[in-house]
Formats: structure tokens, C-alpha cells, sequence
């Protein structure tokens, strides 16, 4: 795997994620753009990346972990990727 483009997560003060590339986080912005906050939450639970029990309620940086599921999901897969997103999600739920 080469150089990963790495996103601070809205609120927080020292966590990231990562994405395969600059580009992909790009056209990971325009995905979830295009979706509804229920669709982005249903799309995230699909693969295992629990964002929200109420599908009315998204976050400012659940967008940024949505988008990463979809990164690692659809433009280069990688699955161990998606746990690492989901830990993510629950240390900054705390």
C-alpha cells in the first residue's frame, strides 16, 4: 500500500483516517453528497460500521468515516480498513 491521504476527524483533537488517495477522498465527498442521511447510515451498517441508532441524526464526523467506509468498500477494497474505521467511530463516541 502506498502514501494514504489521511482526514482529522471533525471532532476530534488527534484521530484520523485514512484514504487510499487524495482523489478517492474526492470522489468519496461527492458519494455521500449525493445520499441521504438514512442512506449513508443503512450503507454504513451494510458493512459492518455502526454509525447511528437514530437514521434521522449524522454527525459532522460520521461524513468523514461514511466516506471512508465507501473508499475502502467501493474504489479500493480493503477490509481490515473498515475495522480500523469502526474503532475510530467508538473512541470518539466515548
Amino acid at each position: 500500500m502506498g502514501n494514504l491521504y489521511w482526514v482529522m476527524l471533525e471532532e476530534s483533537e488527534h484521530l484520523e483516517v485514512p484514504f487510499p488517495t487524495e482523489l478517492v477522498y474526492e470522489q468519496s465527498i461527492e458519494w455521500y453528497n449525493e445520499l441521504s442521511k438514512k442512506q449513508v447510515i443503512e450503507y454504513c451498517k451494510k458493512h459492518y460500521v455502526s454509525l447511528s441508532q437514530d437514521e434521522d441524526t449524522l454527525k459532522s464526523f460520521w461524513a468523514t468515516l461514511a466516506m471512508a467506509v465507501y473508499a475502502w468498500v467501493e474504489v479500493a477494497p480493503d477490509p481490515r480498513m473498515l475495522n480500523l474505521i469502526d474503532q475510530a467511530q467508538l473512541k470518539i463516541s466515548q
